[in-house]
């Protein structure tokens, strides 16, 4: 399937396909599968200018019920055979692919990475220039082209499905024929579990006399360092060493503090996890030597759908705060001169770079290319960059919470939040945070979540949040990976979405996460024009003004900036 208003240039599929090269190692090595495909045959005579553009992808899906895997395609090109009309000349174009690295999630098997959907033609993994091989004149690539790659996956026994496919001349081809590997031993590390809890969150009931003296003298916790004493809420731990908890220590011990008259409630500090279950980006282009922003970034496809050129003559965020509570955020030219001093909530420092935690981190520059896309939409906000999550996409309940209350007090106008969690039930400290917040006249943006599922995920279903599900960057349509339902409010860009990352190259990713900056960027947008309008009626704003989707999959629909901020001036 081709976008509509495309020339199609077909592929015609082959049958067969080559393994080579699968190599005996150690456990401990890292083994690579060899994969080639044969010369995949151009439909037609395709005559190309010198200068012109050639790009190229690939995409995967692992079928049936099986552990998350972490897949890298290391080394991936295509090699175009060129040949000229004159008979002489000729050579070959190879369109190097970036490796990138994938986490197809746990039991999926129906969805394709990095494209997001079967029939999306909108990810490639790098381009080429047609060089002068022809003297001057046309360079064909009829004669088609080849993909080649080495394939390493941390599950040695999952067979791989792979496609590629091109665009020349600013025509998208189909897909390859689709083939199947199987990586055998070695390969990545499996991505990192989820921490295990170890401490539980108790508010003292303050007006009743209580004092968190009376819960340790009535249950057998201790007062862990941190919490925050002044509103009540402490995070204690059992006075047992660990290696001798029974099982359920720690729910047993919430149901009881729970039912104690001295707690007006107690919950386990559960962890919280990015939204994007399936981390997926891929380097896009080299930081530019002298900072300027490039065209990828500044004029993506997301900016005409969403139309920012326009909405930048009525609003740039002057004078707005956006806390973003993620992995922390470089200073990387896209974000020079927006960053407030936020505070590392994994660390409890004052160091909110986005760096890894471990060697593998998947989720490092998340927060930095989140904030990007806030700075791209509001140009004159700022950033408050709150570090909630480490390398790995992983934080605790509390530390978000206490985050959204410290954001809240700084003065932030917009929280961005690009973290989940399915637990149930929800959390009372971070439900009440974020209630605060609203009352104070904040705006809480938070991501939907990239399950393809209508099941709720907090903290976005609450009322208090605007939920964001993901949209192709110029699709009218929810991807496939995008959660939805009722409890979704609006829909926005997140598919093939070209945002900064440390280091100051730019990457694309997917995933509601990229869809939720430009919404909260819209929320900065909107008060910045109009300051005096409080949370309820900036949602009514981007809600009312948003455009329904077929088939209703969202409670409202794809967000309109010009629209929200005319609005917005009509009833300030």
């Amino acid at each position: 399937m081709t976008r509509s208003g495309r020339r199609t240039l077909s592929l015609l599929t082959a049958t067969a396909v080559t393994v080579t090269g699968l190599a005996a190692v150690s456990p401990a090595a890292q083994a690579k599968v060899q994969i080639a495909f044969p010369t995949q045959a151009m439909d037609g005579n395709l005559q190309l200018s010198p200068g012109t553009t050639v790009q190229a992808g690939y995409d995967f899906s692992m079928p049936g019920p099986h552990p998350a895997a972490k897949v890298v395609f290391p080394e991936a090109k295509v090699t175009f055979a060129a040949s000229c009309g004159s008979g002489t000349g000729g050579g070959t174009i190879t369109v190097h692919l970036s490796k990138g690295t994938y986490v197809d999630p746990l039991n999926d098997g129906t969805g394709w990475l990095p494209s997001g959907d079967q029939s999306s033609l909108a990810s490639y993994e790098g381009s080429a220039i047609v060089p002068n091989l022809c003297h001057g004149g046309l360079v064909s690539l009829a004669q088609g082209g080849t993909f080649t790659s080495n394939l390493e996956s941390s599950d040695p026994a999952a067979p791989v499905l792979v496609r590629w496919h091109y665009s020349a001349d600013g025509a998208a081809g189909g897909w390859s024929g689709t083939h199947s590997f199987t990586p055998g031993p070695g390969g990545p590390p499996a991505p990192p579990p989820p921490p295990q809890p170890t401490q539980i969150i108790v508010k003292v009931n303050l007006a009743a006399g209580y004092t968190i003296a009376d819960i340790t003298a009535a249950f057998p916790v201790k007062v862990d360092p941190g919490g925050l004493a002044s509103r009540g809420i402490y995070l204690v731990t059992p006075t047992l060493p660990r290696s001798q908890w029974p099982p359920n220590e720690l729910q047993q011990l919430d149901g009881q503090l729970s039912g104690y008259k001295g707690a007006l409630y107690a919950e386990v500090n559960l962890p919280v996890k990015l939204a994007d279950t399936e981390f997926y980006a891929w380097p896009y282009g080299k930081p530019v030597p002298d900072g300027r922003l490039p065209a990828s970034f500044t004029h993506q496809t997301a900016t005409k759908t969403l139309q920012l050129a326009a909405a930048h003559q009525q609003s740039r965020g002057k004078g707005v705060t956006v806390a973003v509570l993620d992995t922390g955020a470089d200073n990387v030219p896209a974000l020079h001169g927006r960053l407030l001093q936020g505070w590392n909530y994994v660390n409890d420092n004052a160091d909110t770079r986005d760096v890894p935690a471990r060697a593998g981190d998947a989720a490092v520059g998340h927060g930095t290319f989140v904030s990007g896309l806030i700075a791209l939409v509001a140009p004159q906000a700022n950033i408050l960059p709150e570090k909630v999550l480490n390398g790995a996409g992983y934080g605790t309940v509390y530390g978000a919470a206490q985050a959204v209350l410290d954001a809240t007090a700084a003065g932030a106008q917009v929280i961005n939040l690009s973290f989940g969690t399915e637990t149930q039930p929800p959390s009372s400290l971070l439900q009440q945070a974020i209630q605060q917040a609203q009352a104070a006249g904040v705006v809480v943006v938070a991501a939907a979540g990239n399950e393809g599922s209508s099941e709720q995920e907090y903290p976005a279903c609450w009322s208090q949040t605007l939920s964001v599900a993901a949209m192709g960057a110029g699709d009218t349509a929810l991807t496939s990976f995008s959660n939805y339902g009722g409890w979704v409010d609006v829909g926005a860009p997140g598919e093939g979405i070209v945002g900064p990352v440390p280091g100051g190259g730019y990457d694309i990713w997917a995933g509601t996460s990229m869809s939720t900056p430009f919404v909260s960027g819209q929320a900065a947008l909107i008060r910045s024009l109009e300051p005096g309008m409080q949370a309820p009626q900036i949602f009514q704003a981007i809600q009312g003004t948003s455009a329904p989707l077929a088939g209703n999959p969202i409670h409202n629909g794809a967000v309109s900036i010009v629209s929200s901020l005319a609005f917005a001036a009509a009833h300030p």
